[in-house]
């Protein structure tokens, strides 16, 4: 089976930064709280609201797995205007929301505009 280019590389930039993680480009992971994270990501800390959307989506630091939170973060993250936000954020929110029902997808993004407002302001 070929995928159509976007489709892999999208997942190709998917597979790459979750590689990252694994081999410790973001160590401060290993030893965060869920709670903590969360506390920082409410703060506009762009490598939490990444980390949080990544353990939201895998389950990790003892965070149940929810898809369409860590859709919702994936799409606070691209709407913060920083200027970290890369091609992996970009393909890491069309990976994570493409797995959601058009109800769900909805949902996450009324859900990440109001969330995004909250944090940054009435400028996104």
């Amino acid at each position: 089976m070929s995928l159509p280019l976007p489709a892999a590389r999208a997942f190709v930039l998917v597979l790459l930064g979750l590689l990252g993680l694994v081999a410790g480009v973001h160590p401060a992971l290993a030893q965060e709280t869920a709670q903590g994270l969360q506390e920082k990501a409410m703060k506009g800390d762009f490598l939490s609201q990444r980390n949080l959307s990544y353990c939201l989506q895998s389950g990790c630091l003892g965070l149940e797995r929810d898809r369409v939170k860590a859709c919702m973060w994936r799409k606070v993250i691209v709407l913060s205007g920083e200027r970290h936000v890369t091609d992996l954020d970009t393909a890491n929110l069309e990976y994570v929301c493409a797995k959601l029902s058009t109800t769900e997808r909805d949902a996450a993004m009324r859900q990440a505009d109001a969330l995004a407002r909250q944090i940054y302001g009435p400028r996104r």
